[in-house]
């Protein structure tokens, strides 16, 4: 889900992921496609409410490309393509733009936290 300042709807995003890892170079690639739809075909399996009042976005694709530069550094690139439906002024869609990588890479980290533990 992503907040939006007054009086704009919040939106939110349903993603199927795919994550590769290239043999040769050790790159991951984490493709993501949106599936608005999954969560009226598997309510058992989706913790989004279906009758939701958030405005779910049905177009969005892209991937995170993570490449190790060294031991302790990755390059991650993120390539996506995202349909915020609705009227939104240019500014508002900016920072989504700027807040969405960063929160994904969060959650990735948090849920890999816990399941180390």
């Amino acid at each position: 889900m992503h907040s939006l300042p007054f009086p704009a709807i919040n939106r939110e995003f349903i993603f199927h992921s795919k994550i590769t890892r290239d043999a040769k170079t050790g790159a991951i690639k984490i493709q993501m496609d949106a599936m608005p739809e999954f969560c009226q075909n598997n309510a058992d399996l989706c913790v989004f409410n279906k009758e939701s009042s958030l405005v779910r976005v049905s177009h969005s694709h892209g991937h995170y490309l993570l490449e190790a530069i060294n031991k302790h550094l990755t390059r991650v690139t993120w390539t996506h393509h995202t349909n915020p439906e609705g009227h939104l002024p240019k500014w508002m869609i900016n920072s989504l733009i700027q807040e969405m990588p960063f929160k994904t890479l969060q959650g990735l980290r948090k849920k890999h936290s816990i399941q180390k533990t």
